[in-house]
């Protein structure tokens, strides 16, 4: 197939005139959707669920397996519809709308390529299945296959090409119909760990160029937050916290966040009083001196000081060791621990910690620290069985009711 060539800079200018930045670009208003009746024994795959996409964002859905996010993509893409609620683009109601009728496209897990058809062929079948002129598909192909570095491969077949040229093959015949909104349902978790990251780093970097709105699903969480303008964590068919992948992962809302995003240190304590703008924590413990942490006050400090257990957050990054063993401070945050695991994993040295005063397996399980250490610090060769001291910083601890 002869394609002649063709700039960038007309797909990105053609692309943001498609944009609408007054209106949020895909919304879902109250949406629920239920498969297999609506029994009481039938959990609803999305509940009186609300999310906006802003214009020319990358917003990703992250969340565990059935926890809704796909559903989501799809009431959006048309494939499914909703049970009650609305969904929007760009302003305008397409509940009722089938798919063909929505400037959306849609990038699969699978990618769903037509194993019969070449790379060029592949990449202009939604063009010709509009009927559009032949000029008008040969130049939108050239685009795309220009933007995609695909011109060497137009005339192999799919089961010739890699898993990420193919890739590539389903986001160029996606993006030449110009959609709106371009959705991705898990496209890179059939690549291995070094080609996912290779092309993770190709999608950010197109969408930035095309300034094109983009809604991504994963269950990866470093996708999420290398990845997105915004994160999505969604649980159980509902919307638990919507943020920059930095506040998603510096102030979790609960306690789901916290333990999905990221390693986390999540202690179990009761509050017990606020004393010079800071909230004493008693950590759980059945043997030893009891310790206590000093941490940065919650929003809801009324609720937490009710008297109900809380759960203490601690990045292990936020974890300060030092090799000498000092006694439990009981004015400070510092712990004297003892290391049970060393693992090495390159940049960084995970340690798992107790308390260092704790008899063998006589301490509950509750109290286990991880801290995350450059192997260039000395605490790095602190063999198992090792006493150290662990300092954390008040403001680096996050109260969770």
């Amino acid at each position: 197939m002869d394609i002649p060539s063709a700039s960038p800079a007309s797909i990105r200018e053609n692309l943001r005139n498609l944009r609408t930045d007054s209106v949020a670009a895909a919304e879902w208003r109250a949406v629920s959707k239920c498969f297999g009746g609506h029994s009481p024994q039938t959990a609803p795959a999305l509940d009186n669920f609300h999310l906006a996409v802003r214009a020319g964002e990358f917003l990703t859905l992250l969340g565990p397996s059935g926890c809704g996010k796909t559903t989501a993509l799809r009431l959006l893409s048309g494939l499914d519809v909703p049970d009650t609620g609305q969904v929007f683009l760009a302003g305008q109601d397409v509940t009722a709308l089938p798919p063909h009728r929505r400037e959306v496209n849609q990038v699969f897990q699978s990618y769903a390529l037509f194993p019969h058809l070449n790379v060029a062929d592949n990449i202009a079948f939604g063009l010709r299945m509009k009927r559009l002129p032949a000029a008008d598909i040969r130049a939108r192909t050239a685009r795309a296959v220009e933007l995609l570095a695909l011109g060497g491969l137009l005339d192999r077949r799919p089961a010739a090409l890699s898993g990420g040229q193919r890739q590539r093959v389903a986001l160029a015949r996606a993006l030449v119909c110009e959609p709106r909104v371009l959705l991705l349902d898990e496209p890179l978790s059939a690549l291995d760990a070094r080609l996912r990251a290779q092309v993770r780093g190709e999608l950010r970097a197109l969408q930035r160029q095309l300034g094109l709105t983009f809604v991504f699903v994963t269950h990866d969480q470093e996708e999420a937050l290398t990845l997105s303008d915004r994160v999505a964590v969604m649980h159980a068919g509902h919307l638990e916290q919507i943020g920059t992948p930095e506040e998603i992962y510096r102030h979790p809302r609960n306690r789901f966040v916290a333990g999905f995003i990221g390693e986390a240190n999540l202690l179990d304590a009761s509050p017990i009083r606020l004393e010079d703008g800071l909230l004493l924590c008693h950590l759980h413990r059945l043997n030893g001196p009891m310790q206590v942490l000093r941490a940065r006050p919650p929003d809801d400090l009324p609720g937490v000081l009710d008297g109900k257990p809380v759960q203490l957050l601690i990045r292990p990054e936020r974890v300060r060791l030092r090799a000498e063993a000092l006694a439990p401070d009981t004015t400070g945050n510092v712990i004297p621990v003892r290391v049970t695991e060393r693992i090495f994993q390159g940049a960084a040295i995970l340690l798992t910690l107790e308390f260092a005063d704790a008899a063998s397996r006589t301490e509950p399980a509750s109290f286990r620290l991880c801290a995350s250490v450059s192997p260039e610090q000395p605490v790095s060769a602190a063999p198992i069985g090792s006493v150290l001291s662990a300092g954390i910083a008040p403001e680096d601890i996050t109260v969770l009711p």
